[in-house]
């Protein structure tokens, strides 16, 4: 890895394209080999972000994020990188242009991202034609590099972006009537909107008059909008209640009544084009249910959609239900990643744009995504993804390398006893006790405290999450992060600002650090102790004879070798019958052979004597016999000639 003649493109090229694919799956972004270096030197996250395969999925549902979810520079990285990307935003900008008189370009990408420019981008007159060409470019990215959808789903807004790349309406009418629609909400009075921590059916038991019920998300989260006043008053409300709300930065009431005057209006736009069925499935976050032939080209399903609750946590549930896809959320922000988790859907939704990818890089980010999806068996085409790169099949890189473990089994030492001058102890017997415990570090007790706390103000499991996963990625949205703040403080005695859960300690492993980088030395230092199995030395008693000196010596003849055998072959089979373990039976049973062995050269207990069989006797014996005496544990009885 460190020869510097190696291109990193030629190794990821060639580990990518030559390598067979295994169930273990991991794998690390770099922009330089120093970078991939420092990043395979942390065993602790490369273990920590390894996935197995079980079965191969290629059903990947495209998610397209809705209004909000836009920022100043959203796609800047990809637009300066990526071909596919910029010739994507290229395109929407150039029709864009003869619809608004403006370049949608210099709306997105910003010198200066501060707060002028944000607020600008927040008019929904420019947000949903920058939301729709920003998700359409990232969508045609990811189909360029070989990721097909199986079906497409969008929040409000993007729901078009689905419409168009199913085949319902073209380029240039799907940002016609985008355009329009982002222009006729605009000149509507202004309202609020309100996400509300509950489920819808405990949001209708509470509404108002003058309060609608916008958007379903997520189980126990729904949005409700209507006019300012009415909805900071419901806020009051549902705050003595108990029930955790947030306003939303947004301009209008979207999906209430207040948008009804605009909807006959944009219902003649929709006239004025070609609608054809999709081609590619689409599930309506109007209905919750596959979107039919008839509603794909009716205009009063498209105009009445800018008025009608979005069902959108619904529709992740049948989405679920009968795809049982990954899930790719293809556009800015990460809403619909997170509603898929609030929803209990898995863990199996990415999205690769957001503000903290500005910090990491969108490129990398993008990247990073697929290799998650590659992770989770979807087959990639990875030739399509190093199409015209001019990259080259290293030949020096090793093969895999296998976590090398030794399984000959060696044959047990043999043990040669020369004198019977042993006692064989009662045998001890291993217990396991739970006497012994080790003790947890801080940081560990702190990273469990961690996670009780967020579980217990969000409601989502955590206690299996990989502590290096991105709160976004757990499943908490802005909401769950403001109610987090609150439950810390009063947890931990140490307040941890909404913008540092965002930026600075946005996972379990970098809040933990925090708080034991900055809690007192006795703050949650008491040690936390686990179990741990110990063997434990039990003497059995036991009244089973021991080997001692004062076994009877064997005598020069063949007859007083058998005798000894016999008396040791005894005390085995006691011993055997008592339950004594097998070692000490061995080493019977070795000393018993080391006699055989010694006395065939006439040494028994170490003393030498005369053979069994003289010389002269040896020679009155035939050849047959002469064999049979030599058989082992005395199998034929000395035959005397006389």
């Amino acid at each position: 890895m460190t020869d510097i003649e190696t291109d990193l493109g030629d190794i990821a090229y060639t580990i990518n394209t030559t390598r067979q694919d295994l169930p273990l799956r991991n794998f690390v972004v770099a922009k330089t080999k120093e970078d991939l270096i420092a990043q395979l030197a942390q065993p602790e996250l490369i273990v920590s972000a390894s996935h197995s395969v079980k079965e191969k999925n290629n059903s990947i549902v495209f998610l397209f994020p809705g209004q909000g979810n836009q920022y100043p520079n959203m796609g800047r990285d990809l637009y300066d990188c990526e071909e596919v990307y910029r010739n994507a935003v290229d395109e929407c900008a150039d029709i864009l242009e003869t619809i608004m008189n403006e370049d949608i370009r210099d709306i997105i990408f910003v010198d200066n991202a501060d707060e002028v420019t944000a607020e600008k981008l927040k008019d929904t007159r420019y947000a949903q034609p920058a939301i729709f060409t920003t998700s359409y470019a990232l969508a045609k990215l990811y189909m360029s590099w070989g990721i097909n959808p199986a079906a497409f789903a969008g929040h409000s807004i993007g729901e078009f972006v689905g419409a168009h790349l199913s085949g319902v309406f073209s380029l240039k009418d799907a940002l016609h009537i985008v355009a329009e629609r982002g222009r006729l909400m605009s000149e509507l009075p202004a309202g609020s909107m309100l996400s509300v921590r509950a489920s819808e059916e405990r949001v209708k038991a509470l509404l108002e008059t003058g309060v609608f019920i916008a958007a379903q998300n997520a189980t126990e989260l729904c949005v409700v909008s209507g006019e300012t006043g009415v909805i900071h008053a419901f806020a009051e409300k549902l705050t003595a209640q108990g029930i955790v709300n947030k306003l939303l930065r947004t301009s209008h009431a979207f999906h209430s009544a207040m948008m009804d005057p605009m909807v006959p209006l944009l219902k003649a736009v929709v006239e004025s084009t070609t609608m054809h069925v999709p081609q590619i499935p689409i599930m309506s976050t109007v209905t919750a249910g596959w979107l039919k032939d008839g509603e794909a080209t009716s205009a009063a399903y498209w105009s009445d959609h800018a008025r009608e609750t979005v069902r959108f946590g619904q529709a992740l549930k049948n989405i679920q239900q009968d795809l049982n896809p990954i899930f790719l959320e293809a556009g800015p922000g990460t809403s619909a990643t997170i509603f898929v988790s609030q929803n209990g859907l898995g863990s199996n939704a990415f999205s690769s744009l957001s503000t903290a990818t500005l910090l990491t890089g969108e490129a990398i980010a993008a990247r990073g995504v697929l290799g998650k999806l590659w992770q989770r068996g979807v087959e990639i085409n990875w030739k399509k993804i190093y199409n015209n790169r001019g990259y080259n099949i290293a030949q020096n890189l090793p093969t895999y390398a296998y976590n090398k473990k030794r399984f000959w089994i060696d044959p047990p030492e043999q043990l040669v006893v020369t004198q019977p001058v042993f006692a064989v102890q009662p045998n001890t017997h291993e217990t396991m006790s739970n006497t012994s415990t080790t003790t947890m570090s801080r940081k560990d007790i702190l990273l469990d405290k961690l996670k009780e706390v967020i579980e217990s103000a969000s409601g989502l499991s955590v206690a299996e999450a990989n502590p290096n996963s991105n709160f976004t990625e757990l499943g908490l949205d802005s909401l769950l992060l403001t109610q987090l703040t609150s439950s810390l403080k009063k947890e931990f005695s140490l307040p941890v600002t909404f913008r540092q859960l965002s930026e600075n300690y946005d996972s379990l492993n970098k809040l933990a650090a925090f708080y034991d980088a900055n809690l007192p030395a006795s703050a949650f230092s008491n040690p936390v102790t686990q179990p741990v199995p110990v063997a434990t030395v039990v003497n059995p008693v036991s009244s089973l004879p021991a080997y001692t000196n004062n076994l009877p010596q064997a005598g020069g003849d063949m007859l007083s070798i058998m005798s000894l055998q016999l008396q040791l072959l005894t005390q085995q089979v006691a011993m055997m019958q008592q339950g004594v373990a097998g070692g000490n039976v061995a080493a019977a049973s070795n000393y018993s052979q080391a006699m055989v062995r010694n006395t065939s050269n006439g040494n028994v207990n170490g003393n030498h004597t005369t053979a069994a069989v003289t010389t002269e006797e040896t020679e009155e014996l035939t050849a047959e016999e002469k064999v049979e005496l030599k058989k082992p544990f005395g199998a034929t009885a000395r035959i005397e000639k006389k």
